[in-house]
């Protein structure tokens, strides 16, 4: 996956992710997280969360994502071969589907949509 923005994003951007999740024998659809930061702060804050911080150190391994602002204009980010292993959920995590979609926002109005579709699935 890659992607590039045409302006550097402002200190004011806003980056809103939520998560729809559908447990394997369901078809009802259901909102898992729905949070809404300001880019730089999420930066920076992210590591502090010690599940969200074990991805993000994917993250880092497997992009060229930056660390901390500024987000650079007409520059390539690039993201391959992310694996978000078992042991980075709790043992209870049940099998689901899930969308996690990214949207960006400058002066409330939104100007970018990152989805990603996925599954978290037994081994074997």
């Amino acid at each position: 996956m890659w992607f590039q923005f045409a302006r550097e994003l402002a200190k004011n951007a806003e980056i809103e992710v939520l998560i729809n999740v559908r447990p394997l024998k369901s078809k009802k659809v259901m909102k898992f997280f729905d949070m809404k930061w300001n880019v730089c702060e999420a930066l920076r804050s992210f590591k502090a969360i010690p599940m969200v911080n074990q991805i993000y150190s994917e993250l880092k391994r497997t992009s060229n994502l930056p660390i901390a602002c500024p987000l650079k204009a007409n520059y390539l980010y690039k993201l391959t071969n992310l694996i978000i292993r078992a042991d980075n959920f709790p043992k209870y995590t049940p099998t689901l589907d899930f969308n996690y979609t990214a949207m960006f926002f400058e002066d409330h109005q939104m100007f970018g949509k990152l989805q990603t579709l996925g599954a978290i699935v037994p081994r074997g």
